[in-house]
């Protein structure tokens, strides 16, 4: 079990470091999603970022089923500790993919399990792309 949590935190960010400054790397780019593991990857790396000076870009990117708490702590993450902040809606783009992918979504119901499973499946690809172009 781990206890000495200021040395795993050391660990993180020296590694980081290393991989930043070895791998040529002129930004990191977060996706924040108001959830616990993004907040934790944008509090870990800020400090990294800032000592070689880079900048950490952030976005939240809600898509339809998004709710307010979650872009509430997504946007307090990303204003108090990214360099470049956003928010994004990609909801309308959404509808659009979904239309053209979705072969039986016209009967699907929206309450089921596998219906879920595929909208997050095009949602989280959809929130890869815009992150992987920034």
């Amino acid at each position: 079990m781990i206890t000495d949590y200021k040395t795993v935190v050391a660990n993180i960010r020296r590694e980081l470091k290393t991989y930043v400054e070895n791998s040529g790397i002129q930004a990191l780019v977060l996706g924040q999603s108001g959830g616990i593991d993004s907040a934790l990857c944008t509090a870990l790396a800020c400090p990294v970022c800032d000592e070689l000076n880079i900048p950490l870009i952030s976005r939240s990117i809600s898509i339809v089923t998004n709710k307010s708490d979650e872009q509430k702590r997504a946007r307090n993450v990303g204003l108090n500790f990214s360099s470049d902040f956003a928010e994004v809606d990609l909801s309308k783009q959404f509808s659009v993919l979904e239309a053209a992918v979705a072969e039986d979504f016209t009967e699907a119901d929206e309450n089921s399990f596998d219906y879920k499973i595929r909208m997050g499946n095009l949602k989280a690809r959809m929130r890869m792309i815009y992150l992987y172009d920034l």
